[in-house]
This record gives C-alpha cells, structure tokens and sequence, in this order.
C-alpha cells in the first residue's frame, strides 16, 4: 500500500514470465526444472542412456521463513493451550508438502525427458541457498568413493508467487518504497552434471570448470534471532574451504555470494571480510551477486551461481581463474566453495564458447 497516495501499488520481482504463469506449487517447481533440465541436456550433448547411472541431488527450499511467519505473526492469536496444537499442525502441513516433493518432483522431471533410473539414486534435500554446498560434499563423497559414474545436481526455488510471496511480504522482508532494507524476490531453476575429470576426459565431454573444496558452517545469528550477525559462521565455511584446498591459497579476485538487499546479510559479509583479513586470506576481490540480475532465489542460489562462475569462464569474462563461491541463508546455514578455470582453455576456445 503507498501511504501517500492511499493505493496499492504492485511488488517488484523477477518471475520469469512465459513460464511460470499460471502454475503453483509443485507444478510451479516441476515448470522451472523442465526447463533448466532440458537445457543441460541439450548443452550437455548427453547420449540418450548416459544419465541413466546418474545420481540425482535436488536442493529445495526449506521451511525458515513459514516458521519465522508463525512465530512473530500468527503465534499472538493463540492461547497458550491452542498455541502448541497450531505449531503442530502447520508443522505437520509442511511436512507433508516436503514429502510430496520428495517422492514426485525427481521422479516426474526425469520422466519428461525420457530418463530412467533407480529411485535409490535420487536425493532431495531441503534448506536456504548455503545448503547447495551439503549438495556438493555428498556429490563428492559419491564420485570419491565411485560408487557412481556422474552426479546432477540442480536447485529450484520461488518466491514470487502465492503463499510464499504474502509470507515474506508480511515478515517485512520484500523490499519497496517504504522499506529499503530487503531484497526482491526472484525464481530459478538450475542443474549441471559433475563427474571425476579422467572419466569425462575419456567420453570426450564438454569439461568448462571444475568445482570442489565445499565446506558448510552455521551462523548462531539468523535473520530472525533479533541478534546482529557476527560474520563467524560464514568465515568458518570460507576458511575451511581454503584449508581443503592446501597450500599454496590460490590468488581469488573474484566471488560469488548473495547479497540481496538485506542490511543483515550485508552486515554478516562486512564482519566476515574482517575476520578474513585477520587470519591472513584474501579479502579484496569484486564481488558478483545473484541477486543483481534475478533477485533473490533462495534454494536455486547454489546452482545459478556456480553457472554464472562457469559461463564467466568459458566466455572470457572472469578475468580470473579462480572464483569463490559464498552463500548465506537466512535461517543460518552458511556455506562456500571453489569454481576454477580449465587449465588447458586456450583464447580461440574462450572467444568460440567451446572447452
């Protein structure tokens, strides 16, 4: 509502038109990842039965702000008596609907595109946009340990529509003209494949980037705690992240985060570069954001992050052949990880778009 002039005036986002119109829930989710699948698929190359031994890793957004909802907005109503009986139920709700998203949303995308694999090879996990690196340690333990030949992961979130969208407009969340201090709301659908780079090598793959060196952390100050964040726990997933890489640190002038409008996310990264500084790891470099272009994606962040870091590399634009890859979420998960250049992409490839 403008105050001034005494009428509604609409929000500002990123909903990708087209697409999502019409669609809600699960079908909004499965809309989103039939798209972004297919376009893997296709820039992939990937033979017909090539991902058939593929695991399977989707993240998915969590319940962080529907708690927080209850909490500070519909808790009030409630007698003491009734209060615990509501959180039941709502929690009970929300689980229910994960359930749905985990037995269908995989299993009904693949079978779009015509692939067919095992259901044991499909994970869904659930959480904020720092969640995608527990994506990448599990993808990592599996490829490690062999016990699969690729993985995909992917990410897919909105927050632009229904429930979701009155939910964080009512926590104060969403930015407009009478509040600065939020982010526009944004969705996404991203996927990539990742393999070990000997067996991609050796199919004659299209290899852009490789990825590693994940590490995830929590932060005690979340968005909705009411205490300042202290930059601890995304400092912790940053270094840890370094300390997988061994030394020598490689030079990063260039990260990714999520940086979205928020003064508590900013505040968080502020106190993180000072803590970066102190224990003697790189602290100036730019800085892009997710956010900049698509608002804010919650738990496709991880995904469109990292092809963001990868099409920076292939087309020449990085400047850069390392890329530190941040996110924060606003339950308080924090997470971080490593893109880097293909060592052996000469400059004709980089101007052609070709590994």
């Amino acid at each position: 509502m403008d105050d001034d002039e005494l009428r509604s005036v609409p929000l500002r986002g990123h909903a990708i038109q087209g697409l999502t119109d019409g669609f809600a829930g699960m079908a909004r989710f499965l809309r989103l990842g039939d798209a972004a699948l297919l376009d893997m698929l296709a820039y992939g190359a990937f033979a017909p039965d090539f991902l058939s031994g593929a695991h399977f890793l989707l993240h998915l957004p969590d319940d962080t702000y529907d708690e927080a909802h209850f909490e500070r907005m519909e808790q009030p109503f409630y007698s003491a008596g009734e209060r615990d009986k509501a959180r039941r139920l709502r929690s009970e709700e929300r689980a229910a609907f994960r359930g749905k998203l985990a037995r269908r949303l995989l299993p009904e995308l693949l079978a779009l595109h015509g692939i067919r694999t095992s259901t044991a090879a499909h994970h869904c996990s659930f959480g904020g946009p720092a969640g995608f690196a527990t994506c990448l340690l599990e993808a990592e333990r599996l490829l490690r340990s062999r016990a699969t030949k690729c993985c995909v992961l992917g990410g897919i979130d909105s927050l632009v529509a229904g429930d979701t969208l009155r939910t964080l407009q009512e926590l104060g969340l969403l930015q407009h003209g009478h509040n600065p201090d939020g982010f526009f709301p944004g969705e996404s659908a991203a996927f990539l494949c990742i393999e070990r780079f000997e067996t991609a090598r050796a199919r004659g793959a299209r290899v852009e980037a490789w990825v590693g060196a994940a590490a995830h952390a929590r932060e005690e100050a979340s968005r909705f705690s009411g205490r300042p964040p202290t930059g601890a726990g995304l400092f912790q997933a940053i270094h840890a992240a370094y300390r997988r890489l061994g030394a020598p640190a490689p030079t990063v002038n260039l990260a990714i985060g999520n940086l979205n409008g928020s003064s508590h996310r900013a505040n968080d990264f502020a106190n993180t570069l000072v803590r970066l500084g102190q224990a003697g790891l790189p602290r100036d470099f730019r800085q892009w954001s997710t956010a900049t272009s698509f608002g804010e994606l919650g738990a496709a962040t991880g995904a469109v992050a990292t092809c963001l870091g990868v099409r920076a590399f292939v087309r020449g634009y990085a400047n850069a052949p390392h890329a530190l890859v941040w996110l924060e979420s606003d339950g308080g998960g924090r997470g971080a990880f490593f893109l880097g250049d293909v060592p052996s992409r000469g400059d004709s490839s980089r101007r052609k778009g070709h590994t």
